[in-house]
């Protein structure tokens, strides 16, 4: 899961303030009102699942939901009951629920290490999806923009980048070892 801003990642701008004293400072305000978007997608080697967008804390209970509304779905369809799922070790994806979830789906999960987003490919699509989605310093005025521009950009992802991401992970496991 990655969350989107109406400002940009970054979303901050510096400027010079003069006080009465005539001494110059920078401070650091925040562009716009902000909000934002946690999103959620899935991908592999024949496609990418539609992606989601999250209006809530999200727990194992509504983590499961969404794996088993979407993740389910587009995993048989593009891979039948042959799939691995990659995920990182958020509380919500090592949460006993979740892990019973898997088990009662014979759905296969990696084995993956704490905080290592060098290998977990999705981060990449998330840097690939941001950098289309801010582009020339673009700023979204709703939240509502800011979500057809995620969902804009998410169907732009071109096959072969994904084909690119995965068959470089192989390269990446063997240089971590």
């Amino acid at each position: 899961m990655t969350k989107g801003v109406l400002s940009g990642w970054s979303g901050w701008f510096s400027r010079v303030l003069e006080g009465k004293d005539k001494e110059t400072r920078n401070a650091v305000s925040r562009n716009f009102k902000g909000g934002s978007l946690m999103t959620w997608a899935a991908f592999g080697y024949r496609g990418s699942s539609p992606i989601c967008f999250i209006s809530h804390k999200t727990n194992a209970e509504n983590y499961i939901e969404l794996l088993d509304d979407v993740l389910i779905a587009f995993a048989e369809e593009n891979y039948g009951d042959n799939f691995t799922f990659q995920q990182d070790n958020a509380p919500i994806h090592t949460a006993n629920k979740t892990k019973q979830f898997f088990t009662e789906r014979s759905i296969d999960a990696l084995d993956w290490p704490a905080l290592n987003p060098d290998l977990n490919l999705v981060e990449n699509i998330w840097g690939i999806l941001s950098n289309n989605i801010y582009r020339n310093g673009r700023v979204f005025e709703t939240l509502k923009d800011l979500k057809i521009a995620i969902t804009e950009e998410w169907t732009k992802i071109p096959p072969d980048t994904l084909h690119r991401l995965i068959s470089l992970l192989q390269f990446r496991l063997t240089e971590v070892m």
